[in-house]
């Protein structure tokens, strides 16, 4: 089995799929409007992404509502190849505006990680992080987390 996407939903896809294309290296291969099939509720604006990995993210428009379109602890990672990438991207993401953690260091998945997390609209969380060194029988293997 293998996870074909990943849907987001937000009240602002434009701003969303920057965010993804711009800092995070998706490239768009389609958008337009919500197929008439598919409901969330009115009709809106979609964007498909694919990452380097093939990895896709589908956004949905949502109409905007008080507090996150997420539950409490939803997130998603992006993972980079180095704790200097993580910090890099930190210093980018807060010269175009974004409100972000500090960068943190931590063990978990017996593997030694920096990471930091930002809210990229509507309550969307995503983590920036790397994988410095493995200190158990556990990898920094992401597909083993």
């Amino acid at each position: 089995m293998l996870i074909n996407h990943i849907n987001l939903c937000s009240s602002d896809v434009p701003a969303l799929t920057d965010t993804l294309v711009k800092h995070f290296g998706f490239e768009v291969i389609q958008e337009g409007d919500v197929p008439k099939n598919v409901t969330y509720g009115a009709p809106g604006k979609y964007a498909m992404l694919r990452d380097k990995n093939e990895f896709y993210v589908v956004i949905t428009q949502i109409e905007r509502s008080a507090g996150s379109a997420y539950p409490t602890g939803f997130h998603f990672a992006v993972m980079l190849d180095s704790t200097a990438e993580v910090r890099a991207k930190h210093e980018e993401l807060l010269l175009h505006g974004f409100e972000l953690d500090d960068v943190h260091e931590f063990n978990a998945t017996g593997a030694a990680w920096t990471a930091f997390y930002f809210q990229a609209g509507d309550g969307l969380k995503i983590e920036v992080n790397s994988c410095s060194k493995r200190i158990s029988e556990l990898s920094c293997d992401s597909t083993k987390i």
